[in-house]
């Protein structure tokens, strides 16, 4: 539980504030990790499956 909660995107902005970088900064370094590393692991859910056999 407690590197699920560290690997977060928004506690990974909160430590990178707390280090003293800027919003936008450490904005854009989550954002690009959270689409880049955290999702990598990470099954798609049903949205993201299109259906099968249902095309005219």
């Amino acid at each position: 539980m407690f590197l699920q909660h560290s690997l977060n995107p928004l506690h990974v902005y909160c430590r990178l504030k707390d280090c003293g970088l800027s919003h936008g900064v450490a904005l854009r370094v989550s954002v690009f990790y959270e689409r880049h590393v955290y999702c990598r692991g990470r099954v798609p859910g049903p949205e993201a499956v299109e259906p099968v056999g249902l095309s005219d």
